[in-house]
C-alpha cells in the first residue's frame, strides 16, 4: 500500500517532465503508489457547482527494459473502469498521455490512483509528470 514507504512514489529530479521533475515508482509490485485525493482540488467543487463533468489526464513516462506484460494500472476509486496500460501500448520511453476518463462527480472522498503492474523484467521505473482535470460540457 501507499503507506510503505518503499513502494510509494518518490519526487525526483527529471529533465523531460514539465518542470524538472515528477514522481517516480518502482515497477515491481502492483500497490497504489500514487495517490490524488481530487474532492479537495477546487476545480472539482467549482465544476460539480456549474454542473459540468471533468476530463482527466495524466502525463507518464516509463523506462522499459523489455516489451512484454502490464506496465500501470489507474482509476479513481468506485468510478469507472480502470486504465490499463501494457508494454506494447508504450511506442517508447517518452511522456505520454493518457485519459483517464470522464467524470460527473469527484466529490465525496474520489482518490486517483496509479499503480505499477509488478513487472520488473520489463519496466525499471514509472515517472508521472502531471494530473490535470478539464471542464467538459
Amino acid at each position: 500500500n501507499a503507506n510503505n514507504s518503499a513502494l510509494a512514489e518518490k519526487a525526483v529530479a527529471d529533465t523531460t517532465a514539465s518542470n524538472g521533475s515528477a514522481a517516480w515508482m518502482p515497477a515491481d509490485h502492483e500497490q497504489k503508489a500514487l495517490i490524488r485525493e481530487l474532492w479537495r482540488v477546487p476545480m472539482v467543487t467549482i465544476a460539480r457547482d456549474a454542473g459540468r463533468r471533468l476530463r482527466c489526464y495524466l502525463s507518464v513516462r516509463c523506462e522499459l527494459s523489455g516489451e512484454e506484460g502490464v506496465v500501470f494500472r489507474c482509476g479513481v476509486d468506485g468510478l469507472n473502469p480502470e486504465l490499463i496500460v501494457t508494454a506494447t501500448d508504450i511506442p517508447d520511453n517518452r511522456y505520454h498521455t493518457y485519459e483517464l476518463g470522464v467524470f460527473e462527480n469527484l466529490m465525496g472522498w474520489k482518490t486517483l490512483w496509479l499503480a505499477p503492474g509488478n513487472n520488473p523484467d520489463n519496466v525499471k521505473g514509472i515517472f508521472v509528470d502531471r494530473i490535470w482535470l478539464v471542464q467538459v460540457a
